[in-house]
């Protein structure tokens, strides 16, 4: 008995000097699992799930009107809501069973306040109302919440993805053209080729071009060991850097990226080409875009506070929390 635990105890001690063992007999770090190229997709979720599901339906005669329950080998059960001609079709929020994927063949309307703890397929247009709670949303079209929805994990949009006020929008939420997010919204990862900041007017790209010329041309990067303010209409032609805190004046435009350790506060009418990461708060004011639609940028910061009037071309990442601010 004493003898196991003896050697028990050797091997316990032993076992995390494998790996450091291993790197110097062969020289190789470890490295991680190889993820597939398609992990890599910001609808990466959305494609699996219509992998997975996709096949109910495309061979299926459904005979009459209603919600047909079909039951997949798997054992999970999906609603397959009929196509109807002319206007979408509803779901019923007080369907016994919520527990079930749900399966449009066509257009989908989910009636305000619906609470459904499944994912929601529709092959067209999805629109919901006010209020609901889902865990997933994927529409072949278009999608459109209503004020104060909550989506749980993913919702993804294959051409435009608008959120009303007030939404929170929990993991990956993509589209395939643009997303419009809502004053007052709450979001965790948004992307997107367009992705714009409250209810704004489109701006054609050509025209915020021609608007990020002219200022102070530095041909360099700017690199500041503490804070750094860059003063209203500093244009860079490299990238701007800081360990403490950084602070772009109105109409600022930098080439590069936007880099720091602390706090970033972008005022308004600010052009960025490249990414922006912040190891703290970063706030960007309205009229601002970063990125564009030739070269997308990425959005980087713990905390994020957007307003109105923001474009972003890519992706924009909250790591603890991201704000739409209500004006």
């Amino acid at each position: 008995m004493l003898l196991g635990l003896i050697i028990l105890t050797l091997v316990l001690a032993v076992l995390p000097l494998v790996s450091a063992l291993m790197v110097w007999l062969t020289g190789k770090e470890a490295a991680p699992l190889a993820l597939s190229e398609d992990g890599y997709r910001p609808d990466y979720l959305a494609r699996r799930f219509a992998a997975k599901f996709g096949a109910i339906g495309t061979g299926l005669a459904l005979a009459g009107e209603g919600v047909l329950h079909h039951p997949l080998e798997s054992g999970e059960d999906v609603l397959v809501v009929p196509a109807t001609r002319g206007h979408p079709a509803t779901l019923d929020p007080v369907d016994p069973d919520k527990g079930r994927v749900v399966l449009a063949q066509g257009g989908l309307f989910v009636p305000a306040n619906t609470r459904w703890l499944r994912e929601i397929w529709a092959r067209g247009d999805l629109v919901a109302g006010s209020g609901g709670l889902y865990r997933a949303l994927l529409a072949d079209g278009d999608m459109r919440l209503g004020v104060a929805t909550t989506v749980l994990r993913w919702s993804h949009a294959e051409r435009h993805l608008e959120a009303g006020a007030d939404c929170r929008l929990f993991g990956h939420t993509s589209a395939g053209e643009i997303i419009r997010i809502g004053s007052g919204c709450a979001f965790e990862f948004l992307i997107a080729p367009w992705i714009v900041a409250g209810d704004v007017p489109d701006t054609p790209p050509e025209r915020w071009i021609r608007q990020s010329g002219g200022g102070r041309g530095r041909r360099a990067d700017m690199i500041a060991k503490s804070s750094l303010l860059l003063p209203a209409g500093t244009h860079c032609r490299g990238s701007v850097k800081a360990h403490k805190r950084l602070v772009l004046g109105r109409d600022t435009v930098v080439e590069g990226a936007v880099v720091c350790r602390g706090d970033v506060v972008i005022g308004p009418g600010c052009r960025i080409k490249g990414p922006v990461v912040a190891d703290g708060l970063l706030t960007v004011a309205p009229g601002c875009l970063i990125g564009d639609p030739d070269v997308q940028a990425s959005v980087t910061a713990h905390r994020i506070e957007i307003h109105a009037g923001v474009t972003v071309c890519g992706s924009v990442q909250a790591r603890d929390s991201g704000h739409v601010v209500a004006e």
